[in-house]
C-alpha cells in the first residue's frame, strides 16, 4: 500500500513538472510573440512588451496625439501645459486625465510610467537621467509641416499599436485640409507679416504655421526676403515691407512673454510703424500660439478658422483700399479741373498726395490713359524740376508694385497683371517682356 502511494505521489510530481514547464514554455512563447520594437526619431528602438497603458506626455503636441490615437485610460498623464488655453488644443479632455508631468525625474519614477513621450526639444540630459533609472523614453521629432505631423503620428501609432486609428485620422485630415485649399486659395493673397509672443516679427518659412499661411493664401512678405528659416526681421525690414495685415502670435507663458494685445500696443506706439499700411488700416489678427503647434485632427478646425479670419481682413483690406482710392480719385479730379481744395497747397504737394495714396491702394489698378495723362499731362504745368521729379515718383511706384494698369487689358490669358509682377523677390515687373507694362514705362520716360 505504502509503494502504491509512493508511486502515485512520483507520477503526480513528475506530471506537475511536465505540465509547469509546458505551461511556462508556451508563456515565454506568448510573451516572446506580443513583443515588438519601434526605432524612435533618434534612431534608437524602443522595445515593447505589450502596447503600453501606462502613457506619459510631456509636450502638449504630444497630448494632441494620444488623445485622437487612444483613450484616455491609457493615458497617466498630460503635459503641464494641458490647461493653457492659448497653448493647448486638447483642453477639453483636461478633466479626464487628473496628472500631469514635469520636468523632474523623481516625479515621473513615481509614475511608474510604461513609457514617456516628449519631442526632441526637450532637455537632452533630462532623457538621459530618465533612462539611466530605467524609464522608457521615446523622443519625436517636432513636425514643421502638415505632412511631418502626419509622419509623427504614424510613428507614435506604431508604439502604441494604434496603426488603423492613425490612419482614419490622418485621411480625415488630408481630405479635409484638400477641401480647405480650394477654399484658401478664394482669398486674394494678402501680404502679411508675422509678430511672434516676443513682440518680434519673424519669418513662418519652413514652420506648420507657415504652410498653414499658404493654404490660406496668405503671403508671408518675411520669406521673400532671403533670410535663414524662422530668422527675425528688423524693425527696418518691417516697415520696407509694408504689409496689408499684421498677424501676431499671443502666449503669456506664466508671464515670460507678451500678450497679443500688448504686442499691438507696442506697435501702435512705436512711431517708426505709423505709415505702414496695416496699422493705418487698423487690419490686424491676434492668435492664440495654439494655432502655429496643432497637431493630428487638431489641424482641420485650425486651418478652417484661419482661412475664414483672413477672409474676413480681407474684406477689411479692400474696404479700406476702396475709401483711399476714392480720396485719391477725388485728388485727380480737382487737380484736372485746376481746383486748389482748401490750403493744399501747390500742384506738385497735390500730385504726390494722390500718388501716394494710389500707393497705398496696391491692389487697385490705374488704366494706361490715366497714367498718361498724370505723367505727360501736367509735365506742361509744372516746372521741368517739379515735373522729372514727379515722374520718377511715379517710376519708383510703378516698378515697386507694378499694378498701374486695369486687368482688361491684360493679355495674359485673362490673369491680372498684379499677380503676373509678383515674384519670389517682391512686387515687381515681370522677368518676360510685356507690351503693356513696355509702354508705360515709355510714357513715364516721355
Amino acid at each position: 500500500m505504502q509503494k502504491k502511494l509512493l508511486l502515485f505521489l512520483m507520477l503526480l510530481c513528475v506530471s506537475s513538472f511536465i505540465l509547469g514547464g509546458c505551461s511556462d514554455k508556451a508563456d515565454m512563447e506568448q510573451t516572446k510573440k506580443g513583443q515588438y520594437a519601434v526605432t524612435d526619431s533618434r534612431g534608437r528602438a524602443i522595445d515593447f512588451v505589450k502596447p503600453p497603458t501606462r502613457v506619459v506626455s510631456m509636450h502638449p503636441g504630444t497630448d494632441e496625439f494620444l488623445v485622437n490615437l487612444i483613450s484616455t485610460d491609457r493615458i497617466l498623464a498630460f503635459s503641464h501645459w494641458m490647461e493653457d488655453a492659448e497653448l493647448a488644443n486638447a483642453v477639453e479632455y483636461a478633466d479626464k486625465v487628473k496628472l500631469r508631468s514635469g520636468y523632474s525625474v523623481e516625479d515621473i519614477l513615481k509614475l511608474q510610467p510604461d513609457v514617456v513621450f516628449m519631442t526632441e526639444m526637450g532637455p537632452a540630459d533630462f532623457v538621459d537621467a530618465l533612462e539611466s533609472v530605467g524609464v522608457k523614453v521615446f523622443v519625436y521629432e517636432k513636425p514643421h509641416s502638415i505632412q511631418e505631423s502626419m509622419e509623427m503620428q504614424e510613428l507614435l501609432a506604431k508604439a502604441l499599436k494604434a496603426e488603423e486609428r492613425s490612419r482614419q485620422v490622418n485621411a480625415k485630415v488630408q481630405k479635409a485640409l484638400d477641401k480647405l485649399q480650394a477654399v484658401g486659395q478664394e482669398n486674394q493673397g494678402i501680404r502679411a507679416v508675422v509678430f511672434d509672443y516676443t513682440g518680434r516679427a519673424r519669418s513662418t518659412e519652413g514652420t506648420l504655421f507657415g504652410e498653414m499661411l499658404a493654404l490660406a493664401n496668405v503671403r508671408d512678405v518675411a520669406n521673400t526676403m532671403n533670410l535663414p528659416k524662422r530668422a527675425y526681421l528688423t524693425k527696418e525690414q518691417v516697415v520696407q515691407a509694408n504689409p496689408d495685415l499684421l498677424i501676431i502670435i499671443s502666449w503669456r507663458g506664466d508671464g515670460r512673454f507678451y500678450s497679443g494685445e500688448k504686442v499691438l500696443e507696442s506697435i501702435y506706439l512705436d512711431p517708426a510703424y505709423h505709415n505702414m499700411r496695416a496699422v493705418k488700416e487698423k487690419n490686424v489678427v491676434i492668435l492664440p500660439i495654439r494655432y502655429t503647434t496643432c497637431n493630428s485632427a487638431y489641424l482641420i478646425p485650425c486651418c478652417e478658422e484661419l482661412v475664414q479670419l483672413i477672409k474676413i481682413q480681407e474684406t477689411v483690406h479692400q474696404k479700406a483700399i476702396a475709401d483711399e482710392l476714392a480720396k485719391g480719385r477725388a485728388m485727380l479730379d480737382n487737380i484736372r479741373r485746376g481746383v486748389q481744395p482748401g490750403t493744399a497747397g501747390s500742384s506738385l504737394k497735390l500730385l504726390q498726395t494722390a500718388v501716394k495714396t494710389y500707393q497705398w491702394a496696391t491692389t487697385t489698378y490705374l488704366t494706361v490713359a490715366e497714367v498718361k495723362q498724370m505723367v505727360t499731362g501736367y509735365k506742361t504745368k509744372l516746372p521741368a524740376a517739379d515735373a522729372q521729379l514727379f515722374s520718377n515718383q511715379l517710376r519708383d511706384i510703378a516698378y515697386e508694385y507694378g499694378n498701374f494698369l486695369d486687368p482688361a487689358q491684360s493679355k495674359n490669358n485673362g490673369e491680372r497683371l498684379y499677380d503676373i509682377n509678383l515674384t519670389e523677390q517682391d512686387i515687381s515687373f515681370p522677368v518676360a517682356k510685356d507690351p503693356i507694362m513696355d509702354a508705360l514705362v515709355e510714357n513715364i520716360d516721355e
